[in-house]
């Protein structure tokens, strides 16, 4: 059979004879290496199941990690039901993923007296109205507080541990563009006796 050209799916060495008009003949060959698509290393399980918070492995041997929680790390820490996605760049650049999804048979208690509320979306307009993304607690018992706001590449472009300082939709003093943007909030109160903290996360949409 003659053709142009092909599709290589497995790694070997292809040869090739090329004629002309004239029949004129040349040879030639070429060593194909096919790296495979990398794979997380909790790929497999469709639902972990505990009872307190759970470690999610993506394996130590890639070399870029994105979560849907924006974090860019290969291990991450859920205290909360829902479903946990991972991208992943292998050394030789071929990108691959998965998502588990995680339940406690027992939830984690959330800290007394704390309720920290966080919109989900804000117009950095400059009109005195919904400007500024923050969040917002009914309690002054906060002794610690940290908000990461990560772009839709998992970039770090925002970090407050200010519970009053928000964010205005800019980065190195240039406007962000309207889109979805990932945060991550931990906070811990004053006087607790577990040293317990609380985390949330989730995504703010930046309209324009």
């Amino acid at each position: 059979m003659t053709i142009n050209n092909i599709q290589i799916n497995q790694s070997g060495t292809y040869s090739i004879t090329v004629t002309d008009t004239l029949d004129c003949k040349a040879d030639a060959s070429v060593v194909v290496i096919v790296y495979p698509t990398p794979i997380p290393a909790f790929a497999g399980q469709d639902t972990i199941f505990t009872e307190v918070p759970v470690d999610i492995d993506a394996g130590a041997v890639f070399l870029y990690y994105l979560w849907n929680t924006g974090d860019t790390t290969q291990i991450i820490t859920v205290q909360n039901n829902g479903w946990y996605a991972v991208e992943i760049e292998s050394q030789q650049g071929c990108m691959g993923g998965d998502s588990v999804f995680v339940l406690f048979s027992t939830p984690p208690e959330p800290l007394p007296d704390i309720r920290i509320y966080l919109p989900n979306a804000f117009s950095p307009d400059s009109d005195g109205l919904n400007d500024e993304f923050k969040a917002v607690t009914n309690s002054e018992n906060i002794e610690s507080f940290q908000m990461l706001i990560y772009d839709r590449w998992g970039a770090l472009i925002f970090e407050s541990k200010n519970i009053s300082q928000g964010w205005y939709g800019t980065f190195k003093g240039k406007l962000c563009p309207q889109g979805v943007y990932v945060y991550k909030v931990e906070y811990s109160m004053y006087a607790s006796s577990t040293g317990q903290s609380e985390t949330k996360i989730g995504t703010v949409v930046l309209v324009r």
